[in-house]
């Protein structure tokens, strides 16, 4: 917990989801049991609610994502079965979680403490290329009066360079520092310094540089399983 924020990142053990889903699976549009991906859900909400210190249900929100630097505010809307298609959650209630869905693609939690503003961010790399990070920050900074240098930044378990290898239209929309000679992304990096231009202070920018790919028997990874495979969730609950 972070100053009255409760939040973590999921891997994929735990649950009760088998075969390429086990067996923590959070994604509900993979193909996975709903049964198993209920009681995933269930235990995770469990598991947020004790770090809490609180009995009382959840409000959890999401977004349908759609790989773009769309945020949306927390509402009904982002409660409801067919969520609002966006990529970053952003809210300042109490009370309310607010997840997103990864197997790859970043996932960032931004808290500024002082103003109790929260948002929840899943950068693939068309969302770190449209600057989904920097937006994140004018959106609480705009919206609940949060100041870029009191933002703590979490930015958790994805694939890294080592890993992620794309195509030249890919790489040309992303600073030069952020792309090896062998065309691997450093979507770590790029986010970043997505970051810090929006003021974010460099020490408050954590970053987990743990391999979703490379640790494939810890994390779900799109690409290290082929496409098959069950989603992670972070999460940030205020």
């Amino acid at each position: 917990m972070e100053a009255g924020l409760v939040h973590g990142f999921t891997h994929r053990d735990g649950g009760f989801s088998e075969g390429p889903f086990a067996s923590l699976n959070l994604g509900t549009r993979m193909g996975d049991s709903p049964d198993n991906v209920a009681k995933n859900q269930k235990g995770l909400e469990a598991t947020a609610l004790a770090m809490r210190g609180k009995t009382a249900p959840l409000h959890w929100h999401r977004a349908s994502q759609v790989h773009s630097a769309i945020i949306t505010e927390a509402s009904e809307s982002t409660l409801s079965a067919n969520p609002p298609e966006a990529d970053a959650l952003i809210t300042n209630r109490p009370g309310q979680c607010l997840a997103v869905h990864v197997a790859d693609c970043v996932p960032i939690i931004l808290f500024d403490p002082h103003a109790k503003a929260l948002a929840v961010i899943h950068a693939g790399w068309r969302g770190t290329a449209g600057n989904i990070a920097y937006n994140a920050v004018q959106a609480i900074c705009s919206k609940y009066n949060a100041e870029p240098r009191n933002l703590l930044a979490a930015i958790g378990p994805s694939i890294g360079p080592c890993c992620y290898r794309v195509g030249p239209e890919c790489a040309e929309r992303f600073p030069g520092e952020c792309v090896d000679d062998s065309m691997h992304l450093d979507l770590w990096l790029a986010n970043k310094l997505n970051l810090l231009s929006a003021g974010v202070f460099a020490q408050n920018i954590h970053i987990a540089k743990s391999c979703t790919a490379c640790n494939y028997d810890r994390y779900f990874s799109h690409r290290a399983s082929g496409g098959s495979t069950g989603r992670m969730a972070a999460f940030g609950l205020l």
